[in-house]
């Protein structure tokens, strides 16, 4: 189930929970509106909850890891303040986002990724009707490298592996930056939410830094967070935060004593919400001037190397 379908999923019960249906009645009417399987799945594990009367939480617990885990702590404070429907309506918006964030960026880098790959097969396109095996061994084999090559690297920046290809991921320029901006985005996030829904502060902490993609990120701010197991302030922990901007620290520092913390949280994640914006740009734009280059380049070598070989073959009799 991706991000776009949980959103749906998560709007549409809200509404239901709003209208006060029935256990049977409202996810009876829930699972006529989904025909993925991944989705009925999830509505039969909370109805099945429900039915036994238990929660809500425990029906979207049962579900992972189509449901995040983050997403049933954050229900399961929601039942005790009584917010559900408010709460499932943030994690909706929160996946949307998310989900328009990658396919903003995919759709920004479809343009020089399409003009790459007529790079590749223009100055070649020849020997596809002249020599079925030459464009075999030299055009396919390019286009398969360029094609994992970008595989590669999307898969990195949409979710680093653990181990050392995410730990050097953050230090590079402005890639580093941006998996920075988009994991505290979402762990700001989530932490105002299950801060505002009730969930004591050392728990809400520790279990929101599931949203840390980057590995090395997500280990050193669990080290950071020690003090606050010891409920300790959280000022203890930010400047163990790497590469957390000033003014969202010395809002954090300011706000807390002033029993302002859940604004200060969301703040923050809307400092980085704007931040990793900027930056996508900026990598979209980087790395669309790399791939013209590289279709350029690639464009002149394969002209270069005919005439070559055409010259050589001349002189040759």
């Amino acid at each position: 189930m991706n991000e776009g379908e949980r959103a749906v999923l998560y709007r549409s019960l809200a509404r239901l929970l709003d209208a006060g249906l029935p256990p049977d009645t409202l996810y009876s009417m829930l699972g006529k509106g989904f025909r993925s399987e991944a989705v009925r799945a999830v509505i039969a594990a909370c109805r099945e909850a429900a039915l036994d009367g238990r929660p809500l939480s425990d029906g979207l617990r049962a579900s992972a890891p189509a449901v995040p885990p983050l997403h049933a702590l954050a229900v399961g404070a929601a039942e005790a303040a009584g917010t559900v429907p408010d709460t499932l309506k943030e994690l909706a918006v929160g996946d949307e986002e998310r989900l328009r964030a990658r396919r903003g960026l995919l759709g920004s880098a479809l343009y020089p990724i399409l003009l790459v790959h007529l790079a590749v097969i223009a100055p070649n396109g020849g020997l596809l009707v002249t020599d079925l095996s030459a464009f075999l061994l030299r055009v396919v084999p390019a286009i398969v490298a360029i094609d994992l090559a970008l595989l590669f690297g999307w898969r990195l920046l949409a979710r680093p592996v653990e181990g050392t290809p995410g730990h050097l991921l953050l230090r590079v320029p402005v890639v580093g930056q941006l998996l920075r901006a988009a994991s505290y985005r979402g762990y700001f996030r989530a932490l105002s939410a299950l801060y505002e829904a009730g969930v004591p502060l050392p728990r809400a902490a520790r279990e929101s830094t599931v949203t840390l993609s980057p590995p090395a990120l997500r280990e050193a701010v669990s080290v950071a967070l020690e003090p606050v197991d010891r409920h300790e302030p959280l000022a203890e922990a930010w400047p163990g935060f790497p590469g957390l901007r000033e003014e969202v620290r010395a809002s954090l520092v300011t706000a807390e004593p002033a029993g302002e913390l859940g604004t200060a949280l969301a703040g923050a994640a809307a400092v980085y919400a704007e931040l990793e914006t900027t930056l996508r740009a900026r990598v979209v734009r980087i790395g669309s001037a790399v791939l013209y280059a590289a279709g350029v380049l690639y464009v002149a070598v394969r002209v270069i190397v005919f005439y070559t070989e055409y010259f050589g073959k001349l002189n040759s009799f």
